[in-house]
């Protein structure tokens, strides 16, 4: 008896952390689509204003999807119904080299046609329900859609217009159903956190400089996918070698150079680190 017991619990306790990795795995692999997303629509847009100026005038709008290995960004134009103007491609690392455009205008593909009505109506949800969606100065909310097999999402975060600042927070989910109807809207950071880029707050012994930010019990204890977004567009310019989550029950540690996630308890974390209560 002692020994299924025993058995049972290694297996919960096996579980817990299998389903533990799952969900950081989760978590980086859906701030890894936000990142690839908001970095081909960074990439395409300077291409764009920079060799087709022309037409930078009749752009409506743009948003950027994964095809295969490859990138896409499509800048459609300011009609109500509105055609593609031009298309960007870009490899599976966003390179701006491995950039190609095509600025022959055409209709939208259906699933391009999903990701715009879903960008538009969080475009009208942003406008109508202000008490909702927080705005700051010097800040833009920045609309990302993203559709695959099992969900259709948008998510909203808050971009800088100031340079060498990162701001974590202020961001949002929706959610839409088969029929592109919003079902939920929630905030994933209900606060919001600007960080300097040249400012260093060491948190362990090591004296490695790194930044940090919080997350209250409604944000939960991993870092969430806009956190990972944000780090992976911007930590490696400010020459930050880490960024730590508190949360009321567990520490996350970003590594900004081997971009790698490592989650403990914030008990385990002051023994690591030899931090005092």
């Amino acid at each position: 008896m002692k020994f299924i017991l025993a058995f049972l619990l290694l297996f919960i306790n096996y579980n817990q952390i299998i389903a533990q990795d799952q969900t950081q795995e989760e978590v980086i692999s859906e701030g890894i689509k936000l990142y690839k997303a908001e970095l081909t629509s960074w990439n395409a847009t300077d291409l764009f204003s920079e060799k087709y100026a022309e037409k930078s005038d009749l752009a409506g709008g743009s948003f950027s999807y994964a095809k295969g290995a490859e990138m896409i960004c499509v800048f459609f134009s300011k009609a109500s119904n509105p055609t593609v103007i031009a298309t960007f491609v870009f490899d599976s690392n966003v390179s701006v080299k491995s950039g190609q455009v095509d600025k022959k205008e055409r209709m939208f593909t259906k699933f391009e046609s999903e990701l715009y009505i879903i960008q538009y109506k969080t475009i009208v949800a942003m406008a109508t329900d202000i008490d909702f969606f927080k705005r700051y100065s010097n800040t833009s909310l920045v609309i990302v859609p993203l559709i695959d097999s099992v969900s259709k999402k948008v998510y909203i975060i808050t971009g800088v217009k100031q340079s060498c600042m990162v701001i974590f927070g202020n961001d949002y989910l929706i959610g839409f159903d088969s029929y592109n109807k919003i079902i939920y809207k929630k905030y994933l950071h209900k606060n919001i956190m600007p960080v300097e880029c040249a400012k260093d707050i060491n948190v362990d012994v090591n004296n490695i400089p790194g930044t940090m930010h919080l997350h209250n019990v409604e944000t939960g204890s991993l870092p969430t996918p806009t956190d990972i977004c944000s780090l992976l567009l911007y930590s490696k310019q400010a020459n930050w070698k880490k960024h730590t989550i508190f949360s009321p029950e567990s520490v996350s540690i970003w590594n900004c150079e081997t971009s790698q996630l490592s989650v403990m308890t914030k008990e385990a974390w002051r023994i690591k680190y030899g931090v005092k209560k």
